[in-house]
């Protein structure tokens, strides 16, 4: 049954139906919820269905972008939140998507490159410039 099902998904893939592609779940909590965990209700849903979750609260998440660096720090040290939402959100969506981030940098630039997860060393180097990825 499961290579059955396996064979209709490579099938399928070609037409890019919605319903096939990766989903995230984004749950907006109350303010007073923003450092705590997501409700177990919703993480073992999202688990069961093989959905990403991210949760965050928007409004209070507004509130700490409009604060300068050192009160921003102060101010999610209190409420006990480690780090901003948004980083939270591009870390579960490139889990998601199956992506990782590597980072390459020189005297003149530092650079952040997308590549799906597992991708071997030449595979990487070819998303910098194909010459790489051949004399890798």
């Amino acid at each position: 049954m499961e290579r059955e099902a396996a064979d209709e998904l490579t099938r399928l893939r070609g037409y890019q139906f919605l319903t096939l592609k990766p989903v995230m779940v984004v749950s907006n909590t109350s303010e007073e919820a923003a450092g705590s965990p997501p409700p177990a209700e919703l993480v073992e849903a999202c688990g069961r269905a093989g959905h990403e979750l991210c949760s965050l609260s928007a409004t209070l998440e507004a509130e700490i972008a409009a604060l300068d660096e050192a009160e921003r720090t102060e101010f999610m040290a209190e409420l006990g939140i480690e780090e901003p939402a948004l980083d939270r959100f591009i870390r579960t969506a490139f889990a998601s998507l199956g992506l990782i981030c590597y980072l390459t940098y020189g005297p003149d630039e530092c650079r952040a490159w997308t590549v799906r997860e597992g991708a071997s060393a030449p595979e990487a180097a070819g998303r910098i410039h194909s010459d790489l990825q051949r004399g890798f």
